[in-house]
């Protein structure tokens, strides 16, 4: 499964390359694979770098009853809706 993640991650810069690169859908999936051609080590550190984060993230508390308040306000500017 992680050399999936990893072959899978080479064609990640796909959609930068088609909105920023203005190229088409085919090119920039090439493109992307050129970009990360023989780039294994950075690809497998941003992936651990992702796996990391995202369990950190997912062990911090999000739903606890004190985090968010109980009543809010809306600003003056949404009152006449």
């Amino acid at each position: 499964m992680g050399i999936a993640l990893l072959v899978f991650s080479r064609f990640a810069l796909a959609m930068p390359a088609l909105i920023l690169g203005d190229y088409p859908v085919g090119k920039a999936i090439f493109r992307s694979d050129e970009l990360t051609e023989r780039k294994w080590l950075v690809l497998a550190v941003l992936l651990l770098k992702s796996l990391v984060g995202g369990y950190i993230a997912g062990m911090l508390p999000s739903g606890s009853p004190g985090s968010s308040p109980r009543t809010f306000s809306l600003p003056s500017s949404f009152h006449g809706f």
